[in-house]
């Protein structure tokens, strides 16, 4: 009797230990933690624009032309994938006066050819990515279209006993344009909830190939 009762007894220690080896499993670092309670607010200025431009910008017939941009925010690729599957559907977002529901923000530049401009922006709140979209003659999205992702700091303070927080970075995009294409660009920092901490820059847009 009493050894069945010791034989009890380990069984439920061992489930116990079992148990409390999976809660340690599955729990969240504190870095990971940070990231889950990240928050996409408003923030002045931290999308920058070097825009480049070819002299022989957006060239038919022979001559350089303007190029209309069209820069949206949003918080997941396939709301920007939606308008560059087709000649047709980036035609309508360049058309666009404001942003759709289905983006956060929309704005509308021009550059002139032998143009370099810079442009700053402001992130707005819930905005985890930035599009760019050119309006060139051909209208063709493989040659037209850009898509950025904001990156993400995670820091600590405190020295004995650190807390942690995670906030997006500012995003500075180097682009090239073309005589009739929107070129590989460089990035770089300037000065569910996620549990993996983004990176800044250009990404693979779905549903489009490069």
């Amino acid at each position: 009797m009493k050894t069945a009762a010791l034989k009890t007894i380990g069984v439920l220690w061992l489930v116990l230990f079992l148990l409390l080896s999976a809660c340690s499993s599955n729990a969240l670092t504190p870095q990971q933690q940070a990231l889950s309670e990240l928050k996409w607010n408003y923030a002045d200025d931290s999308i920058e624009l070097t825009l480049t431009a070819d002299k022989d910008l957006n060239q038919y017939d022979g001559q350089p032309h303007s190029l209309l941009l069209v820069v949206t925010q949003f918080a997941h690729p396939n709301a920007f994938s939606a308008y560059a599957g087709s000649s047709q559907q980036l035609s309508k977002l360049l058309l666009m006066p404001s942003a759709p529901p289905d983006l956060i923000g929309l704005t509308r530049l021009f550059i002139e050819p032998g143009q370099t401009r810079t442009v700053r922006l402001p992130r707005l709140e819930g905005a985890k990515m930035v599009g760019i979209s050119a309006g060139y003659a051909h209208l063709d999205p493989q040659r037209s279209v850009k898509l950025y992702r904001i990156g993400v700091d995670v820091t600590s303070t405190g020295f004995f006993s650190k807390t942690w927080s995670a906030c997006p970075k500012p995003l500075a995009i180097h682009l090239l344009l073309g005589p009739d294409a929107l070129l590989r660009s460089q990035q770089s920092r300037l000065a569910k909830p996620a549990t993996e901490q983004p990176v800044e820059g250009e990404i693979s847009l779905p549903g489009v190939s490069q």
